[in-house]
C-alpha cells in the first residue's frame, strides 16, 4: 500500500523583505524621514501647522470621546466575569483609559506608539507602593500602567533570525542608557503594517512635500515682505 503521509517542512524559508541594517529600518527612502530625524520633522509638523494640528487634534477628541466596554464572548458565567474583570483593569490604572487612548494615538503622527505593560497586585486603595495600590482589594494581578515610551527615545529595533522584531531598543533622558523592552511586556501600535514594519507609517507623511515647500515658500514671502515694510539700510560715507 503507497504511503500518502507527507513531511511538513515547519522552516520558514523567506521573509518579508523588510529594508533594514542591523536595528534601524530603511523602508524610507528619504534619509530625512527616517528615524530618529523623522521624528522631530512630524513634531514640527503636528506643532506648527495649523491645519494639520487641527485635523490631528479633532481626530484624537472624536476617538478618546468614544464609549469603551468589555462585551464577554458568550453568555456564561466564566466569559461574563472575564469582561468585568478586563474592563475593571482598564478603569483602575494611574493614567485614566482616556489619556492612555491619547498616547496611543501619537501613532497618527509617528507611524507607532510603543507601549510597556505595568503590572500590579491588587491589595486595595490605601497601599503605598503604585505595585499594590489599586480600587480593589481582591489580590488579582491588574494593570497598573501602560506608560508610553516616547518616539524620539527609539535606539532602535531588535529583530531574531527570522527577521522579526521582538524588543523596543530605547534610549531616553535622562540617564541615557540603553534599555530593551521585549515586546512581549508591551504592546506595538501601527498605522501599517506593511511587511511588518515595527515604524508604520505616519499618516503626515504624504503631505511632507508640500508642506515642505510651502514652509519655505512662507519664509521666502515673510522676508520680501519685512524688506518692503523696513527697507534696506543705506550707509553714507
Amino acid at each position: 500500500m503507497k504511503n500518502t503521509n507527507k513531511v511538513v517542512n515547519y522552516r520558514q524559508l523567506g521573509t518579508t523583505g523588510l529594508k533594514r541594517y542591523g536595528p534601524y529600518v530603511y523602508e524610507e527612502f528619504l534619509p530625512e524621514l527616517r528615524w530618529p530625524r523623522a521624528g522631530k520633522i512630524y513634531q514640527e509638523m503636528s506643532d506648527n501647522d495649523p491645519v494639520i494640528g487641527a485635523i490631528l487634534y479633532l481626530a484624537e477628541m472624536l476617538i478618546r470621546g468614544t464609549s469603551w466596554s468589555v462585551e464577554p464572548a458568550s453568555t456564561s458565567k466564566e466569559d461574563t466575569e472575564a469582561a468585568e474583570f478586563l474592563e475593571s483593569c482598564m478603569n483602575d490604572m494611574e493614567m485614566s483609559w482616556p489619556d492612555t487612548i491619547s498616547e496611543i494615538l501619537s501613532m497618527l503622527t509617528y507611524g507607532f506608539s510603543f507601549h510597556e505593560i505595568l503590572y500590579k497586585v491588587r491589595r486595595g486603595p490605601n497601599e503605598r507602593s503604585p505595585r499594590y495600590r489599586s480600587k480593589y482589594s481582591d489580590g488579582r494581578i491588574g494593570w497598573r500602567n501602560l506608560p508610553i515610551r516616547s518616539q524620539d527615545s527609539l535606539h532602535g529595533w531588535v529583530f531574531n533570525k527570522d527577521n522579526e522584531v521582538v524588543a523596543f531598543e530605547q534610549l531616553a533622558e535622562p540617564n541615557y542608557q540603553k534599555v530593551i523592552i521585549p515586546l512581549s511586556k508591551g504592546l506595538l501600535f501601527r498605522t501599517r503594517v506593511t511587511r511588518n514594519n515595527p515604524e508604520g507609517k505616519s499618516l503626515l507623511r504624504n503631505a511632507y512635500r508640500p508642506w515642505f515647500f510651502k514652509k519655505h515658500f512662507e519664509e521666502i514671502e515673510g522676508i520680501g515682505i519685512e524688506r518692503d515694510l523696513a527697507g534696506f539700510p543705506v550707509l553714507q560715507t
